[in-house]
């Protein structure tokens, strides 16, 4: 007779094939808070909000927080229903990509715009970076091309520094 035993602790866990890496495909395994850091992993004391938010943040979430600052002060400045952004770079897929870039995307346009007049200006752009982005040759260009033709440009290294550009630029008088 041969019997079939159930399944014990003996046998292996099932393999973890079904189960996603963090991040999808082809990425990288998540980092300790410590790494992302450059703390010694055994240093172990209390982060500083500021320490958190540079190891978390990236060019999007101060993005995000202008935006949503802005949602949330549009009856203070009326303009501000007026900011939009312009979806250009960031991973996509590639039919997606080339649908965009025959819809009229292209490389080098600002991540912000506030198209109302103030102070001279037809318009204020901003462009966001993050650590230490630069801009690339396309935005540079375009930089020099938006201020010749009167619109005031910022980039901003931060959502405080892109606030503080919007607040600034919507109080100078008309």
């Amino acid at each position: 007779d041969s019997a079939v035993l159930p399944a014990g602790p003996a046998d292996p866990p099932p393999r973890a094939a079904t189960v996603p890496r963090l991040g999808g495909r082809g990425a990288p395994p998540f980092r300790p808070m410590a790494r992302a850091l450059k703390l010694p992993l055994f240093e172990q004391r209390p982060i500083t909000i500021d320490e958190l938010r540079a190891a978390t943040s990236c060019e999007h979430d101060e993005q995000v927080r202008v935006v949503s600052w802005a949602r949330t002060h549009e009856a203070g400045f009326p303009g501000l229903r007026r900011l939009y952004a312009i979806p250009n770079g960031g991973e996509r897929h590639r039919l997606v990509a080339a649908k965009m870039k025959a819809e009229g995307q292209r490389k080098g346009v600002l991540d912000l715009h506030l198209p109302v007049p103030r102070g001279g200006h037809p318009g204020l752009w901003i462009e966001m970076k993050f650590g230490r982005n630069k801009l690339t040759p396309e935005q540079a260009a375009e930089v020099v091309a938006l201020r010749a033709d009167g619109f005031r440009v910022e980039v901003c290294y931060s959502a405080e520094a892109a606030i503080a550009v919007l607040t600034d630029y919507l109080t100078c008088s008309s």
